[in-house]
């Protein structure tokens, strides 16, 4: 298997987790020979006021942090890092991701396609690579040979790349415009602003466990099991070759 064209993957984690998610992550990036680095801060425990008032509106700093602070948070502690040790580009995945057994050679083809395209702005560029919102580019607008479609949609934040410029300009926009949510739509803000081009990887290689029923999710009420996954399983050939066609 390929080694993927990334300096640098980052993990969404939390530190008091049980070890079953850890166990998880660990092994899909190990069958992918994927070398990573956990971001462990910002679990709950460790945000307060001070902290979350850098981040967050202060209706969320008044209500204090819940896990999906908690997950924003470690997102912007990733672009924070980047920056601190200027990480040109990064991978970035939270700790539910289930990657498809082609992870590595389509990755490293959209690698490859966003160097040779010259419309793709570095300095803006977001590239998702998970299908959780199940929204796909329709077959019509799919070119042969072609991965990266600009989207004017995010889908969540399970599994995207970004650059270094990118990631810089959402952790200071953040600065300036406080997170009233979670981070995926401080993205689709910006997007919408003007500040972020979005890319939808095709066909999508990652899938979230917290979404397709195989994990339990730490943000909502979604249940998991065998009835989430069938249903999971029949919306997604649905959208995929009948409402995306």
């Amino acid at each position: 298997m390929q080694p993927i064209d990334v300096p640098h993957v980052f993990i969404v984690h939390v530190r008091a987790d049980d070890g079953r998610r850890r166990k998880f992550i660990t092994e899909q990036m190990a069958q992918h020979h994927i070398k990573f680095e956990f971001m462990l801060d910002g679990d709950m425990s460790d945000l307060n006021r001070e902290n979350m008032s850098l981040f967050f509106t202060p209706n969320l700093v008044e209500q204090g942090p819940t896990p999906r602070e908690s997950c924003t948070y470690k997102h912007l502690m990733i672009y924070k890092a980047m920056i601190e040790r200027q990480i040109p580009e990064a991978l970035i995945f939270e700790d539910d991701a289930f990657l498809s057994p082609n992870f590595n050679e389509v990755f490293n083809a959209t690698m490859k396609e966003w160097r040779h395209r010259k419309e793709i702005d570095a300095n803006r560029l977001f590239i998702s690579y998970e299908n959780s919102m199940l929204q796909f580019v329709p077959q019509a607008k799919r070119i042969a040979g072609q991965h990266l479609y600009k989207a004017t949609e995010t889908r969540c934040a399970g599994a995207y790349f970004m650059t270094l410029a990118a990631a810089q300009a959402v952790y200071e926009y953040t600065l300036t415009h406080p997170c009233n949510f979670a981070i995926d739509w401080q993205h689709k803000t910006m997007l919408d602003a003007g500040l972020l081009d979005v890319y939808w990887c095709e066909p999508p290689i990652v899938e979230q466990g917290s979404h397709n029923g195989k994990l339990p999710t730490l943000l909502d009420d979604k249940k998991h099991g065998w009835l989430r996954r069938l249903s999971w399983q029949i919306q997604r050939f649905y959208k995929r070759h009948i409402l995306f066609r």
